[in-house]
């Protein structure tokens, strides 16, 4: 289990001014989290918020009731309400990552969601990569969400804006599937880099995961796949896929 860490008092991102403290004190260890599962023990009755690209959409599905949100959420007895943007990345900044909106700046206009959740599910990455969004370092976030350009410190940003909303809410991210792992996004970066950093990251602010990496790959995610129609999107069978994995894998 990861390390959970607790924030400054002074902090306040998302349901205040959206403006970071950057004289803020260093966190402290507090114990292990509780473990989990993907089970009604867990998280019968509980609210979900969720925030994500395309994917969490449903961009290609047939059936909503076929998003792997959906199947959790009756398998495990959750309510949820999702945020999801196709297009969408998870930190702000440039051109492309405006015109979808991002993770950062949905996180922060849904503060009154958020104080009421239980747990928020985070699926970003795809679009990060493919937007050319640097990794950055994710040791600090100053400003507003406009400000977040990169993924470490986007990860950070909605770490502490939902925690300033909620301080016991449950945060998980998964990390981002399979785009061919090749560096084409202009930074020599593959997109192995960004399941890193939400491992990474997870362990240093004291969040879960899920790891989905490796779960596609250029064979079952290419030309003719049973799982997507454009080797971007999960269909319908690929949501099953994801569901399935995210069973098996459990939450780290």
């Amino acid at each position: 289990a990861c390390l959970a860490m607790i924030l400054a008092a002074s902090l306040c991102i998302g349901c205040g001014s959206g403006v970071a403290n950057n004289e803020k004190e260093e966190p402290e260890i507090q114990g292990t989290l509780p473990q989990l599962s993907w089970s009604a023990e867990c998280f019968a009755d509980k609210l979900f918020v969720v925030y994500g690209d395309s994917i969490t959409y449903g961009a290609r599905v047939s059936d909503k009731r076929s998003l792997y949100i959906n199947r959790l959420s009756e398998k495990c007895g959750f309510r949820y309400k999702s945020f999801a943007v196709s297009g969408s990345t998870l930190a702000h900044g440039n051109d492309a990552q405006q015109k979808n909106g991002s993770g950062v700046q949905y996180v922060f206009e849904n503060a009154d969601y958020n104080r009421q959740a239980d747990y928020a599910l985070i699926f970003y990455g795809a679009n990060d990569f493919s937007h050319n969004v640097r990794l950055g370092s994710g040791e600090k976030v100053s400003g507003t969400y406009s400000s977040v350009s990169e993924y470490k410190d986007g990860m950070l940003y909605v770490y502490e804006s939902l925690k300033s909303c909620n301080k016991d809410m449950g945060i998980i991210f998964i990390t981002p599937i399979y785009r061919a792992d090749i560096p084409v996004n202009g930074l020599g970066l593959r997109m192995s880099a960004y399941d890193d950093a939400v491992r990474e990251m997870c362990g240093k602010l004291g969040c879960y995961y899920v790891d989905l990496e490796n779960l596609f790959d250029a064979d079952n995610f290419g030309e003719g796949s049973r799982y997507t129609p454009d080797k971007l999107h999960p269909n319908d069978e690929g949501h099953a896929l994801i569901y399935t994995a995210m069973l098996e894998r459990g939450i780290s």
